[in-house]
């Protein structure tokens, strides 16, 4: 670099051309731009380089911006971004000798994406740095990386790590979501043996476990949300309504039965859930509330099969006999049908 038109006994005249060298003998390998007053041009080395006949005052600023620019490509991720960095910094130079406007703020401005590059790369968190390449957690809490390797190994790892954290966000959020980034991300320091082992067993396994705790937790506490409105409005219909005969009263009491009956079910099979990779927490709840409406359908249907003769003709006017029959009936989603079924196909009927 020279501010002065003589370097090294000879006349900056910039007759460059790649390939060729500066006046400091520095081979070129890229011209960046260049002026009659000056030229930014990268070394064959890959160093960032410019001459300027005479600097004038106006351009200190661009040069302070510049050099802050460069104290940033010694860092460990410095390292990891200097070819952008390096093409920011000559862009950035390149703008502001060529800007004609050189109050303070304008200058500045040429440098302005050039700075928010290297602040947003330095306020990652990052969750777990390699040689020459790191995992973060970028918007949306997404695994992600940023590598100046080209290694097969370490591609191949993160498309299995990407799928990971895609199947973490679906289901999980907070410091559970966080927690399984940061074990998919350490498990990068064995990712050279990706091909001989499962480098992220321990990941998938706390993954798993939370995706079904999740699945069970937010099927549970729809269904019995739900059981809790449905039986709520039957008991406040059952107390509430006047007029209502005693056949109809009694319809309303083994719905309420078989609402619990289907509650109690679904808490025996939650343990049972296994939701699919992706499966959708809303349909699980959905599934919940649909098993609920049958406790209600069936339960109903008990005392109308028993005042029909379909079914349970003998306990009829046994108002306990008939709603511990709802009750089981909540239970069993197939007990109904199954009665039904015995008793329509027997001769006569």
């Amino acid at each position: 670099m020279t501010s002065v038109e003589v370097k090294n006994g000879q006349v900056s005249k910039w007759n460059y051309s790649e390939g060729g060298k500066s006046l400091d003998g520095s081979v070129i390998s890229h011209i960046v731009g260049r002026e009659e007053d000056f030229i930014i041009f990268y070394c064959e080395d890959g160093a960032l380089s410019w001459e300027h006949r005479d600097i004038p005052d106006w351009a200190y600023s661009a040069l302070e911006q510049y050099e802050k620019l460069n104290s940033k490509i010694p860092s460990y991720l410095g390292q990891i971004h200097k070819s952008d960095i390096k093409s920011k910094m000559a862009i950035s130079l390149l703008s502001a000798f060529r800007s004609r406007k050189h109050d303070e703020t304008s200058i500045l401005n040429c440098f302005e994406e050039a700075m928010q590059f290297v602040s947003d790369f330095e306020s990652r968190d990052v969750l777990f740095a390699g040689e020459g390449f790191y995992l973060f957690e970028k918007d949306g809490n997404l695994l992600s990386i940023e590598s100046s390797l080209s290694d097969e190994l370490l591609d191949k790892a993160f498309i299995e790590a990407s799928y990971l954290s895609q199947q973490a966000k679906h289901s999980l959020s907070g410091d559970k979501l966080h927690q399984s980034n940061r074990l998919i991300a350490n498990a990068f320091s064995s990712y050279k043996k990706c091909d001989e082992e499962d480098i992220f067993s321990k990941a998938n396994d706390f993954i798993e476990t939370q995706v079904n705790d999740s699945a069970r937790i937010n099927y549970l506490s729809i269904s019995v949300f739900v059981s809790f409105i449905a039986c709520l409005i039957l008991l406040l219909v059952y107390y509430n309504a006047e007029g209502l005969g005693e056949s109809m009263k009694k319809i309303i009491l083994c719905s309420f039965a078989g609402v619990i009956g289907a509650t109690i079910s679904i808490l025996q099979r939650s343990k049972e859930i296994k939701p699919m990779p992706y499966s959708s927490n809303a349909l699980l709840g959905f599934q919940g509330v649909v098993r609920i409406f049958l406790g209600v359908v069936f339960g109903a249907l008990v005392p109308v099969c028993a005042n029909a003769d379909i079914a349970l003709g003998l306990a009829k006017d046994n108002v306990n006999a008939i709603f511990l029959v709802a009750f089981f009936a909540g239970i069993n989603e197939r007990f109904i049908p199954d009665l039904l079924e015995k008793n329509v196909s027997k001769p006569g009927l």
